[in-house]
């Protein structure tokens, strides 16, 4: 099995690439009430403590493009 490599274009060497993730706000039909927070993250964990903290009214889904990272329901407290 052969190794492979990835060559980035000279413009992103160097360049550290965040992952960027989507917070969306969900009412009780499950439809989403408005387009999507970006929230810059170095990953997954401190996405999830970053959008945890959005919940109140409403449940929240984190996702990074395609992946749906967690879904919140809403906290009947706030």
């Amino acid at each position: 099995m052969t190794e492979s490599t990835v060559t980035l274009p000279p413009v992103l060497q160097g360049v550290a690439i965040v992952p960027s993730y989507r917070v969306y706000f969900i009412d009780r039909t499950n439809h989403i009430l408005s387009p999507g927070e970006i929230v810059e993250c170095t990953g997954d964990q401190e996405a999830i403590q970053k959008a945890a903290q959005l919940v109140e009214d409403h449940h929240v889904e984190l996702w990074e493009r395609g992946r749906l990272v967690m879904r919140f329901p809403d906290d009947p407290r706030k």
